[in-house]
């Protein structure tokens, strides 16, 4: 049985379908991306699988149970956490305090959720920052506190929204892997990004949708590969290079 499965999904916005008859699955363990233009629907994937609005009509499961309708705080519960677009911390709390407050949810005491946010920054090398209000960190130490967050509420999925989006290619490379050992530990992720070699090099598998409608699905170098997918998103620039790309791997 998949961990998540996401059968005929729709969504509207008034007149603008933003998810059309979407179906997909993802099992335990991978890291499945999802990839297309802007406006193709990614975010609002994200928005109806983390329960923060409804889908108008399919199904979403996870182990097997309809999820759909519960709220965002219930499927956290349930081990869906998703981190945002835009880097969403409590500015005026430190970074240990940022990761505190999942761990707190969980029922555990102060002095617990201390050690086990310390262990959560020493694993994504954010530990000499924990003291460290996080308004004050930079774009890509900030996106890196989103993950932590996530971490914090023991997950199952983890639903990462272009926690590459504005970073360096240095920054880059070491969120991918940072995102890696994450996956490392069981935790399965299920990654929004446009920053195309990241997410080829990351993913196993990639979904690909244009306005809401998947149009296909695959290994990175079968969608490289796939005409439809360079029509309408990649271009043969990028299909070239990755074959490049994939000759050094090799």
């Amino acid at each position: 049985m998949a961990l998540l499965e996401v059968n005929r999904l729709h969504k509207s916005f008034g007149g603008i379908r933003a998810v059309n008859d979407l179906t997909f699955s993802i099992e335990q363990g991978e890291i499945l991306g999802l990839i297309g233009p802007n406006g193709a629907g990614k975010t609002t994937v994200f928005e109806v699988i983390s329960g923060f609005t409804s889908p108008d009509s399919g199904g979403v499961k996870l182990n097997g149970h309809d999820i759909v309708g519960l709220k965002p705080y219930s499927l956290c519960e349930r081990g869906i956490c998703r981190t945002f677009q835009l880097a969403k911390p409590f500015l005026n709390l430190t970074v240990l305090e940022n990761v505190m407050i999942g761990i707190l949810a969980k029922g555990e005491p102060v002095k617990t959720a201390k050690e086990k946010g310390n262990e959560i920054l020493k694993f994504l090398n954010l530990l000499d920052f924990k003291d460290i209000q996080a308004k004050f960190l930079t774009i890509g130490y900030k996106r890196r506190l989103e993950l932590a967050k996530a971490l914090s509420t023991q997950p199952k999925l983890v639903l990462a929204d272009e926690v590459m989006s504005g970073l360096n290619e240095k920054e880059v490379m070491d969120t991918m892997d940072i995102l890696k050992k994450i996956n490392g530990r069981g935790i399965t992720l299920f990654v929004v990004e446009h920053i195309l070699h990241a997410i080829m090099a990351l993913a196993e598998r990639v979904i690909v949708i244009n306005h809401g409608a998947k149009i296909a699905e695959g290994t990175p170098a079968e969608i490289s590969r796939n005409e439809r997918v360079i029509t309408a998103y990649l271009g043969r620039g990028f299909s070239d290079r990755f074959q490049d790309l994939s000759k050094e791997k090799r």
